[in-house]
């Protein structure tokens, strides 16, 4: 059982980092999870990588672990938090990953913030084959959206960021 009490590291949030980002998903057991640990990865961890759920899970999805593992990602010291943990802290990008989570969090307020709509992985079939597929689409287009943007100028980072808002993630 993970502990709810567990913040990021104080030194980790106030390290000085390339660019901060937050992505927000409902359970922050998944679609958060995975986004988290893939740009840390990704930038080696000059970027500061963070993530938060409306209504936070008590673990990370076992499929999260299967998928990230199978490209050699590893998710660290990562556990599902509450919005509520990080508020006030300095984001430069909050990435809201779901429409579910636009409808009641459209705004991070003082950071630029914009959705990339990814379905919640309870949406994807009960089928254990399906699933599986399902998460691997969704680490390979969060690989892929996350991989352009840290290839980007920080001072171009936000307009990147909205222009990959506007591709659409369709599940298998």
């Amino acid at each position: 059982m993970v502990k709810r009490n567990w913040l990021p590291s104080p030194d980790a949030l106030r390290r000085r980092y390339d660019y901060k980002v937050l992505f927000v998903s409902w359970a922050d057991a998944a679609r958060g999870q995975l986004a988290e640990a893939l740009l840390r990865h990704v930038s080696s961890g000059t970027f500061g990588s963070f993530s938060a759920g409306v209504e936070p899970a008590d673990e990370i999805h076992p499929l999260s672990y299967v998928v990230l593992s199978e490209i050699g990602v590893a998710f660290g010291n990562q556990r599902p938090k509450s919005t509520l943990e990080v508020a006030g802290e300095g984001f430069d990008l909050v990435i809201v990953l779901g429409d579910d989570v636009r409808a009641v969090l459209p705004h991070w307020a003082g950071s630029a913030t914009i959705c990339w709509s990814y379905p919640a992985p309870g949406e994807v079939p009960e089928d254990y084959g399906e699933r599986l597929k399902g998460f691997r689409r969704l680490r390979d287009d969060l690989h892929e959206r996350i991989t352009t943007l840290f290839k980007t100028p920080v001072e171009q980072i936000g307009k990147k960021a909205l222009e990959l808002s506007r591709r659409r993630f369709t599940s298998p």
